[in-house]
């Protein structure tokens, strides 16, 4: 997807038709193009595993790895005290 413009994903994104395909919204997060913005949006609806694995992802922005990783121990921290 190197050659998609970044008016692309977004338009991608923002159709529901799209987001609801799990698929093409783990790819959009994981897709180091994608403006900063889109992919934090997305973040709240990617699985345990899978925001995991983007923790440690190199290509995607520092900022949404850090965000990745901040969910990822309050998902944990709320799973344990619940």
């Amino acid at each position: 997807m190197t050659s998609v413009s970044d008016e692309t994903l977004r338009l991608i994104a923002s159709h529901r038709k799209f987001r609801k395909n799990y698929t093409v919204t783990k790819a959009l997060i994981n897709n180091p193009k994608t403006p900063l913005q889109v992919s934090l949006h997305l973040l709240p609806t990617i699985t345990p595993q899978d925001l995991k694995i983007l923790t440690t992802n190199k290509n995607v922005p520092d900022t949404l790895r850090a965000s990745a990783n901040r969910l990822q121990r309050q998902r944990s921290a709320n799973r344990d005290s619940g």
